[in-house]
């Protein structure tokens, strides 16, 4: 930001602030949120100042989406006819 402009009341340029046009509401994939988690928990276990309990709350929320991810994969579609 220009010190000119906050003195003398010039307009900024907001264009670095402007929306991309991304969604908002995009949904992260099970995939991308247990290699997230993992990449987490990696760091906290090499952080100094980690407790037992931060751990185990990574760890916990890294298996959640590793059995989400696996769950997902999961074939349930038997006995739908094939196509002719």
């Amino acid at each position: 930001m220009k010190k000119s402009a906050l003195v003398q009341n010039e307009p900024q340029d907001d264009s670095d602030l402007e929306e991309t046009d991304e969604p908002e509401n995009v949904l992260v994939s099970h995939s991308e949120a247990a290699n997230a988690l993992e990449i987490a928990l990696r760091y906290i276990e090499q952080s100094e100042n980690t407790t037992s309990t931060d751990i185990m709350f990574v760890r916990r929320w890294h298996n959640i989406a590793s059995t989400s991810r696996i769950t997902s994969l999961r074939q349930t579609n038997f006995f739908t006819p094939k196509d002719r």
